[in-house]
């Protein structure tokens, strides 16, 4: 079987389920078409260089695609969340029918709407500098109506165009369903979670750090003002913690003054590094997003022996954690909850030790083994096994 996936996104875990298919007797290749170059990926695999940057739909970049297609024998396209593709998808057709066009989507389902809704909260009339945003500020639910339409408009469209559309989570097949206002009678949703990556801790769970770590892209949907602000709350009651920022973006700046505005302590922003190693030395992993799919961070802390901890702004995280077991769920958004179990989870070390060794069985549910026999269930649906 050979797969072709169009974009480098997440691509680690489709180049780890060919060679867990290839190890299990199913003989599988992948070739990653990307504007980068192959410098990133493993030798092994197979790299298409698009020839204009910024989009799969060009002219020039669709000869290319549909020619390696040809030459090749591809029989799987993988498109994670490339929309506008349908004239694409006609012309594979036109070279085998029987070639599957798969759709992933790694977010929830209605990603837009939701994180436009609470992002809409905290516009401020000083913010108005376009007629978009004057209507967010002023009739935001008006706004969030017509999104919601554009979105059902999209839904529909991929349903339309592609073989399968592949969500993360049980869930979000019902939620993928009421964003498009109908039924999956075709039953063309599937649910398969993205596999975790094979880490192995470094340091025990009761040699850990009193660190609580953020490890993400620092934007507008990550909403890390909100982990600052429970911060807020307990930080003069945690003297001995440490509050850990990892990664960049275009809120860096933002969050670095509100640090500073509201005077917290113990707070360090790293910027971009490798993730695992500090993941690894921090006892709790804090998630305060608008929305997620399914947060790789969170499988890394639970392999790691890591607490989670996050608000339930997206219904897969009841699939990865059982609330109070392996993980804390807030409800969102909870400030002065997420403040409280925070501030409990960091007194009670027998507790958090407790949760960490309940994290490291709980996410055994992704391992590769696991997610790639969802694999192998659709593709022989789809006869290609």
């Amino acid at each position: 079987m050979n797969i072709l996936l169009l974009s480098d996104f997440f691509y680690f875990f489709y180049t780890s389920l060919v060679s867990h298919l290839n190890e299990k007797g199913i003989k599988s290749s992948i070739c990653i078409a990307s504007f980068g170059n192959s410098k990133k990926y493993n030798e092994e695999v197979a790299f298409l260089q698009l020839p204009e940057y910024g989009t799969y739909t060009s002219n020039l970049n669709k000869a290319t695609i549909l020619k390696y297609i040809k030459e090749n024998d591809i029989n799987v396209i993988l498109f994670p969340q490339i929309s506008d593709v349908e004239d694409l998808i006609k012309e594979v057709k036109n070279i085998n029918k029987s070639i599957a066009c798969l759709f992933l989507l790694h977010n929830r389902p209605d990603l837009v709407v939701a994180d436009k809704r609470e992002r809409f909260k905290r516009l401020h009339l000083k913010d108005v500098r376009s007629l978009k945003t004057l209507l967010a500020w002023g009739i935001p639910q008006f706004y969030l109506f017509i999104i919601a339409k554009q979105w059902q408009s999209w839904a529909i469209r991929q349903y339309n165009a592609f073989d399968k559309i592949v969500v993360l989570s049980p869930s979000y097949i019902s939620e993928y369903e009421k964003v498009m206002g109908k039924k999956d009678i075709q039953s063309k949703i599937v649910a398969i979670p993205n596999p975790k990556i094979e880490y192995v801790s470094k340091i025990s769970i009761h040699d850990k750090k009193k660190q609580i770590v953020f490890v993400g892209r620092l934007a507008g949907e990550k909403a890390v003002y909100r982990l600052l602000q429970i911060w807020e709350k307990i930080y003069r009651q945690l003297s001995d913690w440490k509050l850990v920022i990892v990664g960049d973006g275009e809120t860096r700046e933002e969050n670095e003054n509100l640090t500073k505005f509201l005077g917290l302590e113990n707070v360090e922003f790293l910027g971009s590094q490798k993730s695992i190693p500090i993941i690894d030395e921090s006892s709790i992993l804090c998630l305060t997003s608008n929305i997620e799919g399914q947060p790789t961070v969170f499988m890394e802390a639970m392999t790691l022996g890591v607490v989670p901890i996050g608000f339930d702004s997206f219904s897969a995280i009841y699939e990865m954690i059982d609330n109070g077991m392996n993980g804390i769920i807030i409800p969102a958004f909870d400030l002065n909850q997420y403040a409280e179990a925070l501030r409990q989870l960091a007194f009670d070390s027998e507790r958090r030790f407790c949760l960490a060794m309940n994290a490291q069985t709980k996410v055994r549910q992704f391992d590769m083994s696991v997610v790639s026999e969802m694999w192998v269930h659709l593709f022989k649906e789809l006869k290609l096994l």
